[in-house]
């Protein structure tokens, strides 16, 4: 059985929980990714996607300057270890409704899986 270590991502980008929408949504850009930690390493509290993005704020009349990441992020992320197969990942994504998760190695987040990986 194929663990999660082979399939997520290893670079983590983060942003500060206040940080703009504007500023998150930039920074995936330019890094190209579908997801952003929010936090600092080895303490984030959660996780913005780009389902986030276009489901809470894109649905809603805000402010892309004044709307904080941690107004619409994810909390807490949802994680499993680096170690369980790829069949339990998938699983509890489906269970939890989600398209990314955390992963953790000896309680430090390693990297991320989303659901195209």
């Amino acid at each position: 059985m194929d663990e999660i270590r082979f399939f997520m991502e290893e670079s983590m980008v983060a942003v500060e929980p206040t940080a703009s929408i504007r500023e998150a949504a930039q920074k995936m850009r330019h890094h190209s990714i579908s997801s952003i930690l929010i936090g600092e390493s080895g303490n984030y509290t959660g996780i913005l996607t780009d389902t986030d993005l276009t489901r809470k704020f894109a649905a809603k009349i805000l402010d892309p300057d004044h709307t904080l990441v941690s107004m619409i992020a994810n909390n807490p992320i949802i994680t499993l270890d680096a170690d369980r197969p790829m069949e339990e990942a998938y699983e509890c994504m489906r269970n939890k409704n989600i398209r990314h998760l955390g992963v953790k190695e000896k309680d430090e987040m390693v990297g991320i899986l989303s659901i195209k990986d």
